[in-house]
C-alpha cells in the first residue's frame, strides 16, 4: 500500500511538471508563433563542453597564439607606395549623429559583453546615449581607451546537437558595447578615407566595405569543391553525383524529424495544426514542386497527413483536398 501511494505521488508530481511545461510552451507560442515555429523546426544546437581545463587552454593557445609575433619582419620591397591622399582623414571629435547612427543600425538583441550593457539600453534611453557620447569624446581627445575595452569575453556556442568536443564549440568574443560603438564610428571614417582616395579597389576587395557585398573569393579562403563539401541551397543538395536522390533522402529525413518535433511539442492540437500549415508546409512545398511527387510522396505524404488529421481532427476528405492543391488553405478556429 505504501509503495502504491508513493507511485501515485510520483505520478502526480510528474503530471504537475508536465502541465507547467505545457503552459510555458503555450505562452511562448502565443507571444510569437513564428519564432516558436522556427526554433521548433530549425537545427538543434545543444550540448555541454566536456573538455578539461588543460585541453581548453591548449586549444586556445594553439588557435590564438603566434610564436613568431616577436620577430621583426624587416623591409618589404614589393609594397606599393600609395600617392598622397586627396581627402584627409577626419580627425575631428566624434559627432553625436555618428554615435546615434551606429546605435540605430545595431541589433537590440546583440549580446552585451563584459559591461553587461546592451544596445537596447542606449536605443531606449537617449539621455544615457548622450552621456556615453560625452565619455567617448574624452577618450578621443586623450587618445587612450580603458582597460575594459581591451578584454573580450569568450562564449562557447554549440553548433550541433549534443555537442561535447572543442571542435563542436566555436567561440565568439564579446566586446563592450561602448567599445563597439566607438570603433564602429572610427571604422566608418577609415572606410570613407580609403574609398575616396581610391586606396581600395572595390572590384577586388569588397569585404568590410560599406555598401559592398563581399564573398568567399575576396577573403583569400580556398573554396572546397562540392565533392568535398556538398552544398545545400533552397532545399536542394549539390554533391559530386548531381542527382536528386540525395536531396530526396535528406528532405524525407527532415520531414520525419519535423513531424516528431511538432508531435512532441506538448502544444494543443490547433496550435500543432497552425505549425503544420505555416511552418511545415512552406518548407516542403518547393521539394514537392521540384521533384517527382510520387517518389517524394510515397515516403512522407501519408505520414504528414496522418499527423495533421490527428492534430486538427478534421475530416479525411478535407485533408485530401488541401493536400492536393497548392493554393488551398485551412483556417483553424
Amino acid at each position: 500500500m505504501c509503495i502504491l501511494r508513493k507511485k501515485i505521488r510520483i505520478l502526480h508530481e510528474w503530471h504537475r511538471r508536465w502541465r507547467h511545461k505545457r503552459a510555458r510552451k503555450q505562452v511562448a507560442f502565443i507571444s510569437n508563433p513564428f519564432k516558436f515555429t522556427k526554433d521548433l523546426l530549425g537545427q538543434k544546437h545543444s550540448g555541454k563542453l566536456a573538455s578539461s581545463q588543460e585541453e581548453t587552454h591548449q586549444h586556445l593557445t594553439q588557435m590564438y597564439s603566434d610564436p613568431r609575433r616577436v620577430l621583426e619582419l624587416g623591409e618589404c620591397n614589393i609594397l606599393i607606395d600609395p600617392p598622397e591622399p586627396e581627402v584627409q582623414f577626419d580627425l575631428t571629435e566624434l559627432q553625436l549623429k555618428e554615435v546615434k547612427e551606429v546605435v540605430h543600425k545595431a541589433k537590440a538583441r546583440s549580446a552585451p559583453g563584459p559591461s553587461d550593457i546592451s544596445y537596447k539600453v542606449y536605443k531606449n534611453c537617449p539621455k544615457l546615449l548622450l552621456h556615453l557620447w560625452k565619455i567617448l569624446r574624452v577618450f578621443w581627445r586623450k587618445g587612450k581607451i580603458p582597460e575594459q575595452w581591451r578584454v573580450a569575453e569568450g562564449v562557447w556556442i554549440p553548433k550541433e546537437e549534443d555537442s561535447t568536443q572543442l571542435d563542436q564549440f566555436p567561440i565568439i568574443s564579446l566586446l563592450c558595447i561602448g567599445a563597439k560603438i566607438f570603433f564602429s564610428a572610427i571604422s566608418k571614417r577609415l572606410c570613407t578615407y580609403l574609398t575616396k582616395n581610391t586606396y581600395i579597389e572595390t572590384s577586388v576587395q569588397k569585404g568590410s566595405i560599406s555598401g559592398m557585398l563581399g564573398c568567399v573569393e575576396h577573403t583569400g579562403t580556398a573554396i572546397p569543391t562540392i565533392t568535398e563539401n556538398p552544398v545545400k541551397s533552397l532545399s536542394e543538395v549539390f554533391d559530386g553525383s548531381l542527382r536528386d536522390s540525395t536531396s530526396i533522402q535528406l528532405t524525407c529525413a527532415e520531414v520525419d524529424g519535423w513531424l516528431k518535433s511538432v508531435d512532441k511539442s506538448d502544444l494543443p492540437g490547433k496550435f500543432k495544426a497552425w505549425v503544420y500549415q505555416h511552418g511545415f508546409l512552406p518548407r516542403i512545398l518547393r521539394p514537392l514542386l521540384i521533384y517527382a511527387v510520387p517518389r517524394f510522396g510515397e515516403s512522407s505524404s501519408g505520414r504528414d497527413k496522418d499527423h495533421a488529421r490527428q492534430w486538427s481532427t478534421l475530416r479525411i476528405s478535407l485533408w485530401r483536398h488541401s493536400s492536393c492543391h497548392d493554393q488551398a488553405k485551412i483556417t483553424i478556429r
